[in-house]
């Protein structure tokens, strides 16, 4: 499946959008209706790799009017958007996207999904556009999770931070994702999910295997077709790359 996907890049320090300070390495995620119209910002995504953005998968569904059915956006009507103070665009094509496999489209578990670019994002040659490192390791949850309590559970962000970052010190460690309100939890064997719904972190822990070998597949296609750009997030890789710089 290809998706259009809309970029425009962001100063490296975190930009003020509306009164929301955004780091270099997030991107909006944008739905356009059928009068062709780009739409407000729907979802957040994070860059992990020159290819590769990580999101909410229920960032990409959408119930149709009859029959009422939960689907995948069509390829055409998602964009992603990064804005600097310049105004400059940086427009990128999709080649494909992954939700994980044990996505359940009814009680929204596991809502897990990457985003493929077509082509790659400039990362080592722009300090507009960087990618976020994932752990190597189990963190601790309690501190992290308390200090972004302010921007993804307040009123006027309710609902509408689908795809945020969270991080502990430098990696990202979990994304706020949707879960159904239980008070409207409907039966099973209907398939309209967005009756009510609210907002909960997700753990990027039990994901990481999955993640990685999509981001490896990514850094071989890349090292293949000689476009690498040194952009596999991966700690070992840099500090390897600082080893070199330090022995020459």
């Amino acid at each position: 499946m290809i998706l259009f996907v809309f970029i425009v890049s962001t100063c490296f320090l975190p930009h003020v959008h509306n009164g929301y300070s955004r780091p270099s390495y997030q991107v909006h995620l944008h739905s356009k209706n059928n009068s062709g119209y780009l739409l407000d910002n729907i979802c957040y995504g994070n860059i992990l790799q020159s290819h590769i953005v990580l999101t909410a998968a229920s960032c990409l569904l959408a119930v149709s009017e009859f029959p009422y059915k939960t689907k995948l956006i069509q390829f055409d009507k998602i964009f992603v958007s990064f804005k600097s103070e310049d105004m400059n665009d940086l427009i990128v094509l999709v080649s494909s996207i992954h939700v994980y496999p044990k996505f359940d489209y009814f009680t929204l578990d596991h809502d897990i999904a990457l985003v493929n670019l077509s082509s790659p994002l400039p990362l080592s040659l722009r300090d507009d556009v960087n990618w976020i490192l994932l752990p190597k390791l189990i963190i601790n949850t309690e501190s992290f999770l308390e200090e972004d309590t302010n921007i993804w559970r307040n009123s006027y962000t309710e609902n509408k931070l689908r795809g945020y970052g969270v991080l502990s010190g430098n990696n990202l460690v979990a994304i706020v994702t949707l879960a159904p309100r239980i008070d409207k939890l409907r039966d099973k064997n209907e398939t309209i999910i967005f009756d009510g719904y609210t907002n909960r972190i997700t753990l990027l822990f039990p994901y990481l295997s999955w993640i990685f070998e999509i981001l490896e597949e990514a850094e071989i296609k890349d090292i293949q077709t000689g476009i690498s750009t040194n952009s596999l997030p991966y700690t070992e890789r840099k500090n390897a790359e600082m080893g070199k710089v330090m022995n020459k």
